[in-house]
């Protein structure tokens, strides 16, 4: 029942944790890309769920064991969703200047582009990242939690680049 009311508490906190990552847009040095405080937070709170759930499932019963089914579920989906965090918060960085921008994340190769070759930028609001397509054919999405996405917004204004 703990864990089903934690599951619950975090879901309810996603909202909340945007809100927080739109405000730290430009928390960190002009010029660097990396993983937010939502990403940490909510890995923080999916190690509570993990914990919960290992207390939970320590203490068993005969009632336990037979209705088990959600408890398993969700401790099988807290664990994969800890260990995509953990690859996010540690390994999400990137870092732009007056020439370039890289950005590597653990799901895709490192990216880079020169400003030069830029062709669009976007905003995709069905994923929350930024798109950046250049002439040789390199697409870089940044997500909005990343720290210091403002910086870059703000960048690509002076350059009168619209994002669509």
């Amino acid at each position: 029942m703990i864990l089903i009311i934690t599951a619950l508490l975090l879901i309810a906190c996603t909202p909340l944790l945007h809100a927080i990552a739109h405000q730290r847009r430009y928390s960190v040095k002009y010029g660097e890309l990396r993983s937010g405080l939502v990403s940490n937070v909510i890995l923080g709170l999916l190690i509570l769920v993990v914990i919960l759930a290992i207390v939970n499932m320590s203490s068993v019963t005969e009632a336990f064991v037979t209705d088990s089914g959600i408890g398993i579920g969700l401790l099988v989906l807290a664990v994969l969703l800890l260990g995509y965090l953990i690859a996010e918060s540690i390994l999400v960085k990137g870092s732009f200047d007056e020439r370039t921008i890289s950005y590597s994340t653990p799901w895709r190769k490192p990216q880079s582009g020169q400003w030069s070759e830029l062709k669009s930028a976007r905003f995709s609001s069905l994923t929350g990242r930024y798109i950046l397509k250049f002439a040789d054919g390199t697409v870089i999405r940044i997500s909005k939690s990343v720290e210091g996405h403002g910086w870059l917004l703000d960048f690509l204004a002076r350059r009168n680049v619209t994002v669509r």
